[in-house]
């Protein structure tokens, strides 16, 4: 059968619906298989009343009473459990980490605390460091290193993946390992990390996962409790410390009134979580009626979408002003676009939030922060304008920003000497740091691909700045809606609407693959076996394994046919029996799909189909007689019953179908009441019609020619060709010698069974098989790939070009070590290395039209190499079909910040870096310091294949680069 056919099995089941009559019923041989699980979710409304007496003494005492879902996680902490924790921003879940951390010094071991970014990893350093003392508080981020050998350790889930690839000796103290923000696993790129580290993590380690709050927290905590072989409670928690409630911003720009009420401010969700469709549409009266103006002309320009730029500025002064006067800062405002951030708060330059007081202490402060600075990089223009701003209590958050300008202002936020923020989405991920009130200037952003409307999840994360606990009895969350009122569906589901859940990003890596064969621990048949992507087929392989057993028991149990006349035949018969019997099954799956077409095919097949037809149904083991009752053009089914002096109506699927007969019962009822259909129990055949159905069965008894319709009127090609190819199997039964066996019928029953049992245990050893893996494929090729470029041989040993680009855990693993090993860095020098590595790490697509003419030979030289080691790369994978387009492959690599990267190891200033391109400078910040990481893995390698010269320019490069303002250190050190 072809893949089509077999595509479309499931709907041609539902194409004839028959009934059955009281057969004789088969039960299954073996019971409902039970089935270890590992996730078990905690009912935190039943109250906790009895955990002091179950934990009567703490490892750290806290300053407040815990709540419900926190002690529940302590409990289980206590007695060495894994936790998924997942609750709402601000809960209250750090007090998880803490008490682990604690409860870890206690034991005298370690807790490592995990986090998908160094920012929020150098928070928490600080954070940590003020709770359980410097002396017991590391760091590792890749550029920074402190106190390693601390019981409590803040990493980049990047840093702990290294680790337990090289097999670091501080693991075997590790109690708890924390994974903060988990939700983060939804990643495209990165949530591949996450999986990697639990799929390694040793089993004796407990797990401890914080998250927002997620739908499917049972499967994930299922997933990682199956992989580490352990228990692992779940507790959720939707309970907000603060409740939420959202209102529309309905204006005042000018040219728009008030609303009715005065209100510029429409509550839209009440903090019980109820939407007002008659606030949003008062909301949306006052936004888009239109207004005449005092020359008569139509205001409806200055409403809706074309609200006009000057109007756009002067929103927020608005706005803020009318947060001000209704007492609901500080206030973060949520905007989707770095420039757009600087311009809204650049817009309030009139308004000042600071008295005297709260401007000395932001002066002291910012002055005190900026003095591990030079005195020129303290001019920079950004700086110059964040510390007008600051002085005036607004503030600026993003990704743009030099590293130590965003602490200053996170610093500031958290000191409560900021009013008002304008910041990107990232805010909302790390340390707790809530605001009276939350803005969205927009719900609409764009992910790198496209705009689109923020996710449930995103809103929510946001939001949930919103309130402060002890201090706010509410939480306000303002939508900006003076140009446009969302919809109400849009705003529902953004709202109120579920989470994402969380997703498998799992996928190989070139780097992931060699690490693996070199390591030898894990094959990468098992670490793709173990990813969350496979979940749902790995649950059930306890299952599947007891039933592979138990078809196995069964097989080794049939007795073999004991019969010289069928014993060496009877099994090539049974297989071309079966193959008439899919033939067969086809001709019917095809006459019901050509019924419900308009083409004159279908008159043609009605026939053999239409109500009171005669047809043999399987009801295994044995074959009952029905009638085709009706034809229902609804969804193309038909009813049937079948007859053996009693009836029950019933559906029944195509495939059940053995043989329609050419013989029609036209007594046959013309219709089927839901009560027939809903009746379980036989009922008697009516005499007149019992009479009609033998008659009929009779003469085609003693008809000399098949019984079955005759297919062969039907001039159709595609039913003639399978008439033609079914007839010929039948005539070659015929010269079998088990056909003269006069138990033949038994016989042919016992190798059926036989049969039954081995296919399914074939599925089952399929299902548990490697073959079976949706990423094998994909690792062929890979692994493929890596042979003809010399990484491994033939045997899947790693060979030295492999151990080298083990060591690049910071860019493109392929090309960069094509670049080592074939001398292209050992030929430049150390600042033309530096600029040439910006090429991995660069996010900047632009590249400026003049950038050849100004770059040195040598360099120039390098790059035209490096693209050709991407173009070889590139190709190779092409043609072994993984799906890789050469071109956008040597995209990748992006020269926009070659000149910027070896100017600044040429020692130029970072204001004069600044003036060679239109990057913002905390993207320039970012570059240099990731080549940094770049320059650790290649100096790594150079080691490790001996070449002392490439070390010693790589390490001269890395002294370079760490300078000035780039490298200034963190303020949370």
């Amino acid at each position: 059968m072809g893949d089509s056919e077999h595509a479309g099995l499931s709907e041609i089941d539902e194409l004839v619906t028959i009934s059955v009559t009281a057969g004789p019923s088969t039960t299954s041989t073996h019971q409902a298989l039970s089935k270890k699980t590992w996730a078990h979710v905690i009912d935190v409304a039943a109250g906790f009343a009895n955990f002091h007496q179950l934990v009567p003494k703490l490892a750290r005492d806290f300053p407040f009473e815990l709540d419900v879902f926190q002690k529940r996680a302590v409990y289980h902490l206590e007695r060495g459990d894994s936790v998924f924790v997942a609750a709402h921003t601000s809960a209250g879940k750090t007090v998880v980490a803490e008490y682990a951390v604690a409860l870890s010094q206690m034991h005298l071991t370690k807790t490592i605390y995990t986090s998908p970014i160094k920012a929020l990893s150098n928070q928490k350093f600080n954070d940590f460091s003020q709770t359980f003392g410097e002396d017991n508080v590391g760091i590792l981020t890749g550029d920074v290193k402190i106190r390693p050998e601390a019981p409590c350790l803040i990493m980049t889930t990047e840093v702990l993946k290294n680790m337990l690839y090289r097999g670091a000796d501080v693991l075997r103290d590790v109690e708890f390992v924390v994974f903060d923000e988990c939700h983060y696993v939804n990643d495209l790129e990165r949530g591949v990390v996450w999986e990697e580290v639990i799929i390694m993590l040793p089993r004796h380690v407990s797990i401890i996962l914080l998250s927002a709050t997620v739908p499917n927290t049972r499967e994930f905590a299922e997933w990682v409790g199956r992989t580490k072989r352990r228990d692992i409670y779940v507790i959720n928690t939707t309970k907000r410390p603060v409740p939420l409630e959202h209102y529309l911003y309905v204006g005042r720009a000018k040219g728009q009134a008030k609303n009715q009420d005065g209100k510029e401010l429409v509550r839209i969700v009440d903090q019980g979580g109820d939407f007002s469709s008659t606030q949003w549409r008062e909301a949306y009266n006052t936004v888009h009626k239109v207004r005449p103006t005092a020359s008569g002309q139509s205001a409806a320009k200055m409403t809706g979408r074309h609200m006009s730029e000057r109007q756009g500025t002067t929103l927020w002064v608005h706005l803020v002003g009318h947060l001000r006067s209704q007492a609901l800062l500080p206030a973060v405002v949520f905007t989707f676009s770095r420039k757009k951030c600087e311009e809204y708060a650049n817009s309030l330059r009139n308004l000042d939030f600071l008295n005297d007081s709260r401007r000395s202490q932001v002066h002291i402060f910012v002055e005190r922060c900026l003095k591990r600075l030079k005195p020129e990089d303290r001019a920079l223009p950004q700086i110059v304008t964040m510390r007008a701003l600051l002085k005036r209590g607004v503030g600026v958050h993003h990704s743009g920003l030099l590293p130590i300008v965003k602490e200053v202002v996170e610093l500031l936020f958290a000191r409560g000497l900021i009013f008002c923020l304008f910041a990107t989405e990232t805010f909302a991920m790390g340390v707790n740091m809530p605001a009276k009130c939350v803005v969205f200037s927009s719900l609409r952003k764009h992910d790198g691909r496209s705009f689109r409307e923020l996710l449930p999840g995103e809103y929510t994360q946001m939001a949930g700045r919103a309130g402060r606990r002890g201090l706010d009895d509410t939480g306000v969350v303002v939508i900006n809606a003076a140009a446009e009122v969302p919809d109400t569906v849009t705003l529902h589901t953004m709202i109120l609407g579920t989470a994402t859940k969380l997703e498998s990003q799992f996928h190989l890596t070139y780097t992931m693959i060699l690490n693996l064969l070199r390591a030898k621990q894990l094959r990468v048949e098992e670490v793709i076996k173990r990813s969350f992507g496979e979940n749902a087929s790995q649950g059930k392989a306890p299952e599947h394994e007891l039933r592979l057993l138990d078809v196995k028991r069964q097989l080794d149990g049939l007795a073999p046919i004991d019969c010289p006349i069928c014993e060496d035949d009877i099994g090539q018969f049974y297989h071309v029996s079966r193959s008439v019997q899919r033939l067969t099954s086809r001709l019917h799956q095809r006459a019901a799909r050509r019924l419900h077409t308009e083409s004159s095919s279908a008159v043609l097949v009605m026939h053999a189909l239409c109500a009171g037809r005669l047809v043999l149904i399987s009801y295994f083991p044995h074959i009952v007689l029905g009638i085709v009752v009706k034809r229902l053009t609804a969804d193309g089914s038909q009813l049937a019953y079948l007859t053996d002096l009693r009836y029950v109506i019933q559906p029944v699927p195509t495939s059940s179908i053995t043989t329609i007969l050419d013989a029609i019962v036209k007594q046959a009822p013309a219709s089927v009441t839901s009560q027939q259909l809903s009746q379980k129990v036989p009922s008697p055949v009516s005499s007149g019609l019992g009479a009609a159905i033998r008659n009929s069965v009779d003469t085609l008894c003693k008809r000399d020619q098949s019984p079955e319709y005759p297919w062969q009127k039907i001039r159709i090609l595609e039913f003639q060709e399978l008439v033609s190819e079914r007839a010929h199997l039948v005539v070659s039964t015929k010269g079998f010698q088990c056909c003269a066996c006069p138990d033949i019928a038994n016989h042919f029953l016992a190798v059926h069974e036989r049969a039954v049992l081995q296919s399914e245990l074939d599925e089952l050893t399929m299902e548990l098989s490697d073959q079976n893996l949706d990423l094998l494929p994909d690792y062929r090729l890979r692994l493929d790939v890596l042979k003809d470029l010399g990484y491994v041989d033939e045997m899947g040993n790693v060979q030295l070009k492999g151990r080298v680009a083990c060591e690049m855990n910071s860019a493109d693993a392929l090309v960069l070590t094509e670049l080592i090993l074939d001398n292209t860095l050992a030929q430049l020098e150390p600042d033309e290395i530096i600029g040439l590595l910006s090429a991995f790490v660069c996010t900047e697509k632009n590249e400026p039209a003049d950038l050849m003419d100004r770059l040195p030979s040598a360099l120039k030289d390098g790059r035209k190499r490096l693209l050709e080691a991407s173009r070889r790369v590139g190709t190779t994978q092409a043609e072994y079909g993984l799906p890789v387009s050469i071109e956008e492959y040597q995209r990748e690599f992006r020269f926009g910040l070659i000149e910027v990267a070896y100017e600044w190891a040429r020692g130029l200033s970072f204001l004069n870096i600044t003036a060679l391109t239109d990057t913002q400078e905390g993207i320039i910040v970012r570059c240099i310091m990731r080549i940094a990481d770049v320059l650790k893995n290649v100096t790594s390698a150079a080691m490790l294949i001996g070449d002392t010269e490439l070390k010693l320019k790589l390490e001269s490069a890395s002294e370079l680069i760490r300078r000035d303002i780039v490298f200034a250190a963190s303020l949370y050190f």
